[in-house]
């Protein structure tokens, strides 16, 4: 799978700008792995690997071992989905690079992207935030839920929506926080607060079918598409769109056959980010331009998360869009070279 190429595995630590809670975890800093491939004629490419915890069920340690294996034996099997999504940047860029055609054909943002905003806090927090995104002519919102209690959460989906208006749209993610007798209650008193959709509310996934009967909440499909990779399974009563993290199903051509099958469902499609590096937003950001005719705003207003970023310049949203920088560098200060060698 990867030709005779010097490789270097780099690790980097990236302060985080307020703590990141995420189904039961918090986190202070965002560490992953750096993947470097040269060629005999001097083209470089990188990759990024970074597993997040309590996303993935691979670890860190576990990629790295997989790539040692892979080295060490020129043979790839069945690789974690954060390894496969990170080698394949590598190599793909590295494709690209010496001028060959990738299977993606063209790597290329022709435009800058729409994204939705991401809002989580206290209601007072929220009124600000509403007001900053607004202004800035964002399409869309996505509010995370589901860390407070429902009367909380009806309050918070109230004031966002009352902030930003009736043009811009607003999604809902409770990261399956709620009973269904929960979700319930909060779908009965957010009735009339015009809703895309509310992602993976359900403790209980395969009780999304009776919330959506009984109260007509608009649904979106995330954790459901890591855990239970076949299509066919999956009930798609009330649901109006698939939200699809490259990073955990495996990279560009795993994610493409979920847009492939999201299309035939009319479905929408909408790309978004593990809290990836600048790096990994990229790579994202061009696979969501390359595979979507009319992106969908998507979940890649992330960066702003970063301290320190592993590229500089970094990927820059400006009036709802996110911008990719030209000639992005390495930030070498936030790497630390764990090994290197030929294979």
């Amino acid at each position: 799978m990867v030709s005779k190429l010097h490789w270097r595995i780099y690790r980097y630590r990236l302060p985080l700008t307020q703590p990141l809670r995420m189904l039961g975890r918090t986190l202070h800093e965002r560490v992953g792995l750096l993947l470097q491939l040269e060629d005999d004629s001097g083209n470089q490419a990188e990759g990024e690997l970074a597993p997040l915890p309590g996303v993935h069920s691979e670890t860190l340690e576990e990629c790295l071992q997989q790539l040692h294996a892979g080295f060490a034996e020129s043979k790839w099997p069945q690789l974690a989905p954060a390894l496969r999504f990170g080698l394949e940047m590598a190599q793909w860029n590295l494709r690209e690079q010496q001028g060959q055609t990738t299977p993606a054909g063209p790597l290329v943002m022709l435009a800058p992207l729409p994204v939705n905003g991401l809002l989580m806090g206290s209601a007072a927090d929220l009124v600000a935030e509403c007001e900053r995104l607004r202004t800035a002519g964002f399409q869309a919102v996505k509010l995370k839920l589901g860390r407070e209690s429902v009367a909380t959460n009806v309050e918070q989906v109230r004031v966002v929506r009352e902030s930003l208006g009736p043009e811009v749209e607003l999604r809902l993610d409770a990261n399956r926080a709620w009973t269904l007798e929960q979700a319930q209650d909060f779908a009965e008193q957010i009735q009339g607060a015009k809703i895309a959709y509310c992602e993976e509310p359900l403790q209980r996934p395969e009780d999304l079918p009776r919330l959506h009967e009984s109260t007509g909440l608009p649904l979106a499909l995330d954790e459901s598409l890591w855990t239970n990779p076949e299509p066919s399974t999956l009930s798609l009563q009330g649901v109006r769109a698939v939200v699809l993290k490259p990073g955990v199903l495996g990279g560009w051509r795993a994610t493409s056959r979920w847009v492939r099958w999201a299309r035939k469902q009319q479905l929408r499609v909408v790309f978004t980010s593990c809290f990836e590096s600048g790096l990994g937003l990229a790579w994202i950001a061009r696979m969501a331009s390359a595979l979507s005719h009319t992106p969908t705003p998507c979940g890649l207003d992330t960066g702003k998360w970063l301290v320190q970023d592993l590229v500089v310049p970094s990927p820059k949203v400006a009036g709802g869009f996110l911008c990719l920088p030209k000639t992005p560098r390495l930030c070498e200060e936030v790497l630390e070279l764990l090994e290197e060698g030929d294979g």
